[in-house]
């Protein structure tokens, strides 16, 4: 058995792509018997068995991998002092940047994590090719919506174009509404469904629904009668969203980045907001396409994949 320690700003339950990556990585190392702690800023104490601490003290103690997500706190903390720590250090880079404390970190780390081939290209760009190792992202096979989200919010158009995330500036949701206010497509609803109101909520605009919920299932319940999911966000680590969106059999549409660059030929990516308005006013799914994304989901990207990569570096 082996001792892991996961790092990240913020821990289950919180809402959030991050925070569910480092979630299902950590209840699949325990689940296969290894010792597991996490390290995070934010956190409601241990949870569903995963010992959950924001002690910064943790760091010293031995373990046979730490497991770095991202870059913000306490991550920067761990990063900065990895050459002087016990443990080896795996820094999952979560989008490529060339900030300083980042290009500091990837130095510092043993390994650096790649999950899409834009993280690659960041990692040998910066001369570090020999530290990378794949570490692909996945989702649980159970990832399943459940049919009602529809009937339990009235929705009564006969198809839906769902959006999903933090209410932040990145995510587009403002400007994806406007580009379907500009397309109108026939009979249709736009759902932005999302949490964090710190951040603000859009206006309601006709055809449009806002929904606020923290809760990942409702989600995947209105992603399932989801006629197209759209991530519209300016940046992403990967968008697991994509991932839960082909396991549901669900058509998306993305900008050409992270994740969506790699699985462009499970959906859609498009480069500029008139092809948004395009693709809204005349989306037309193909089944094939639906059936192979799901297909990719159970062969390549479930969880079990994605700490298959990092079992690998325990040897």
């Amino acid at each position: 058995m082996s001792r892991l320690l996961f790092v990240v700003h913020r821990y289950a339950p919180y809402p959030g792509g991050s925070e569910y990556n480092v979630q299902r990585l950590a209840e699949e190392a325990m689940r296969r018997g290894h010792g597991v702690t996490v390290l995070a800023d934010t956190h409601l104490g241990d949870y569903r068995g995963v010992r959950v601490t924001s002690d910064r003290r943790v760091m010293r103690e031995p373990f046979d991998l730490i497991i770095v997500h991202g870059d913000l706190s306490p991550q920067r903390a761990v990063l900065a002092r990895a050459h002087r720590l016990r443990s080896p250090v795996l820094f999952l880079l979560v989008e490529p940047k060339t900030r300083d404390h980042v290009l500091e970190a990837m130095r510092r780390a043993s390994y650096l994590g790649w999950g899409t081939s834009l993280d690659l290209e960041h990692i040998r760009h910066f001369g570090h090719a020999t530290k990378a190792t794949r570490c692909r992202y996945g989702v649980p096979a159970a990832t399943q919506g459940r049919p009602g989200f529809k009937a339990a919010f009235g929705i009564r158009t006969a198809k839906m174009y769902l959006s999903a995330g933090g209410f932040w500036p990145r995510k587009g949701m403002e400007e994806l509404t406007r580009a379907f206010l500009e397309s109108r497509p026939p009979d249709t609803t736009l759902v932005l469904l999302g949490y964090d109101l710190r951040r603000g909520v859009p206006d309601d605009a006709p055809g449009v629904r806002v929904v606020v919920s923290p809760e990942h299932q409702v989600v995947l319940d209105a992603m399932c009668e989801a006629d197209l999911y759209v991530m519209n966000s300016r940046s992403e680590g990967f968008g697991v969203v994509l991932l839960e969106a082909m396991l549901n059999r669900t058509p998306w549409a993305a900008r050409d980045i992270a994740g969506a660059h790699d699985l462009r030929d499970c959906g859609t990516v498009y480069a500029t907001y008139e092809d948004l308005v395009r693709l809204l006013a005349s989306f037309a799914p193909d089944p094939v396409q639906v059936a192979r994304a799901r297909e990719r989901v159970l062969t390549n990207h479930l969880v079990e994949h994605a700490f298959d990569d990092i079992e690998v570096l325990l040897g």
